[in-house]
């Protein structure tokens, strides 16, 4: 990831590059860009949802046109440079410059949690949370307990392993304990610190009475929650 509040675009050629590209080493891209075409991890079950729009500027823009742009739910791809601001990438940079603070931060992230689902829930139930909700990532709950991850390349994985296309992996009744979590897995696997799980992979787990998956949908929510009361 950029330095700034920018993150890198990743070329690939084709989708299952998407996958190479994210478990070599493990971590979670979040623009790519296939052929020419812009394609937000978001945007990956485009019929689950309207995808996550992407404007195209030609130069970097000021953190504050980024920051308006994210808040109306658009992601800033810099053309010449091919690097994005993304949630993550402007939380990050937040945080690093101590314009956020970080344990108030975390707990009003949990508030905006990501999706979870029982172990029997259907893949297409599941593919169409993600979508609906601009997700990149889904837990699995057991007891209460958040026991699995699945990310949006894990599910990506699975359609391209059973030969799907996006229409067939909506009408997959098969449970998610079918689809094997290749990027993340348990939760024991994310690094400790935060910003560093989110950095790597889009996510983070936040403890409490009842643990909190947030990821890129959190951060979005969260930001724009930010932006309405004026504090940022």
């Amino acid at each position: 990831m950029d330095s700034g509040y920018l993150e890198e675009v990743v070329p690939v050629s084709s989708l299952g590059e998407i996958v190479d590209a994210s478990l070599n080493p493990p971590s979670l891209r979040l623009v790519f860009a296939v052929g020419g075409e812009l394609l937000p991890l978001t945007s990956l079950f485009k019929r689950t949802g309207r995808g996550q729009p992407v404007v195209l500027l030609a130069s970097k823009p000021g953190l504050g046109r980024a920051l308006r742009e994210l808040v109306r739910g658009r992601y800033v791809v810099v053309k010449g440079e091919m690097k994005a601001a993304t949630y993550r990438s402007v939380f990050l940079h937040l945080a690093r410059a101590g314009r956020v603070r970080l344990s108030l931060s975390l707990q009003r992230l949990a508030g905006y949690p990501s999706a979870t689902v029982a172990p029997n829930t259907s893949v297409k139930r599941a593919v169409a949370l993600l979508g609906e909700n601009c997700s990149v990532a889904l837990g699995v709950r057991v007891r209460g307990r958040i026991s699995k991850i699945l990310t949006a390349v894990d599910f990506l994985n699975y359609a391209l392993e059973n030969g799907y296309g996006e229409r067939e992996i909506l009408l997959d009744d098969a449970p998610v304990s079918r689809v094997k979590p290749l990027v993340v897995g348990e939760p024991g696997g994310l690094p400790r610190d935060t910003l560093e799980s989110l950095r790597r992979y889009a996510l983070a787990i936040i403890p409490g009475e009842r643990e909190a998956l947030v990821d890129e949908s959190s951060l979005r929510r969260y930001l724009r929650a930010r932006a309405a009361g004026g504090e940022l």
